[in-house]
């Protein structure tokens, strides 16, 4: 499947009250149509 954009590394805050997590997301048609939990919790500048 081919996506429009990629977004690597996103911090992700779902409104559960949960803690953020960080992930890649993948877009298409102006929606979220993929999103890969990351494991290592680092964030790349």
């Amino acid at each position: 499947m081919l996506f429009d954009i990629i977004i690597k590394n996103v911090e992700i805050v779902d409104g559960t009250n949960g803690p953020a997590y960080y992930a890649d997301l993948a877009i298409k048609q102006d929606r979220i149509a993929k999103s890969v939990i990351l494991q290592a919790q680092k964030r790349v500048w």
